[in-house]
């Protein structure tokens, strides 16, 4: 059960930085 909560709790936060990420980006423009 640890490793399903491992995955879908890591899948959204990195999703989330990579969202982040993204915006920096484009604010930098």
């Amino acid at each position: 059960m640890n490793d399903r909560y491992a995955i879908v709790g890591a899948q959204p936060y990195e999703a989330f930085l990579q969202a982040l990420q993204q915006i920096e980006n484009e604010l930098k423009k």
